[in-house]
C-alpha cells in the first residue's frame, strides 16, 4: 500500500535527504504497486499514468506518503530527489522540469525550471538547495545552487549558483555544515576530480 519504488538502474534516483525539522528522512519514488507488471518504463510514463510521490519515515520506522500529483505537474521523465521542512511542505527534483513543490494539496507547483536535469535537495539554514551535473540553462555551469529565498513554494524562483564544480563535474549528493561555510558534495566523475569534494567559504564564491 502506497508503494514509492525507484527504477533501480539508474544512478541519478534515489537521492534522500533529512527534512529540515530534523524528524523525517526523505525521499522521492513513483507510486507504483507491486508487482509492476506493466510494460512501460516507470521514467517513460507520465505522472496522470504513474504518480511521482514523497515518502518520509521517521525515527521509529513509520513511513508515510506525503502530498502528491495526480496530475502532470512533472513531465515524462526521473523523479530524482526530495527534501521537506517539515511532513506537509516537501519538494523534489526531477529530471525534466526541475524543482517542484508538493504542499498540502493534489497540485503540485514547478518552483524553478530554469536549472532542470537536477539531482538532489536539501534545506540548510532554512535555505532550499538543489545540484545539477549540467552546464545547460541558468546558471550555465554544474554544481550546488540555492533556489529563491528560505524555502519558496511559488513558481519562477531565482536560481543562484553557490559552488560551480567545474566543467565535466558530476556532483550529486551534497551536505553543509551548520553556517553554511563549508559543503561536502559528492561528484561521480571517473578522474582525478572525482569523489568527496570539501569546499570552503572564505569569502569567494569557489575555493
Amino acid at each position: 500500500t502506497n508503494a514509492l519504488v525507484i527504477r533501480g538502474s539508474a544512478t541519478s534516483e534515489g537521492y534522500i535527504s533529512k527534512s529540515s525539522d530534523g524528524k523525517q528522512i526523505v525521499f522521492g519514488g513513483y507510486l507504483q504497486s507491486l508487482p509492476n507488471t506493466s510494460t512501460a518504463s516507470l521514467n517513460g510514463t507520465t505522472p496522470s499514468n504513474v504518480n511521482r510521490g514523497i515518502g518520509l519515515a521517521d525515527a521509529s520506522g513509520s513511513y508515510v506518503l506525503g502530498a502528491w500529483s495526480s496530475v502532470s505537474s512533472l513531465a515524462a521523465g526521473d523523479i530524482r530527489g526530495a527534501t521537506a521542512s517539515n511532513s506537509t511542505n516537501l519538494w523534489a527534483t526531477s529530471s525534466s522540469q526541475g524543482l517542484t513543490y508538493y504542499g498540502n494539496s493534489s497540485i503540485a507547483s514547478n518552483v524553478e525550471n530554469g536549472k532542470t536535469n537536477l539531482r538532489a535537495a536539501h534545506i540548510f539554514s532554512n535555505q532550499l538547495y538543489i545540484s545539477s551535473q549540467v552546464s545547460t540553462g541558468t546558471p550555465a555551469n554544474p554544481g550546488i545552487f540555492s533556489v529563491g529565498t528560505n524555502t519558496p513554494n511559488s513558481s519562477g524562483q531565482t536560481v543562484n549558483s553557490v559552488i560551480n564544480t567545474g566543467t565535466n563535474s558530476a556532483p550529486g549528493q551534497f551536505y553543509f555544515n551548520n553556517s553554511t561555510t563549508i559543503c561536502y558534495v559528492a561528484d561521480a566523475n571517473n578522474n582525478a576530480f572525482g569523489g568527496i569534494q570539501k569546499w570552503i567559504n572564505n569569502g569567494a564564491l569557489n575555493d
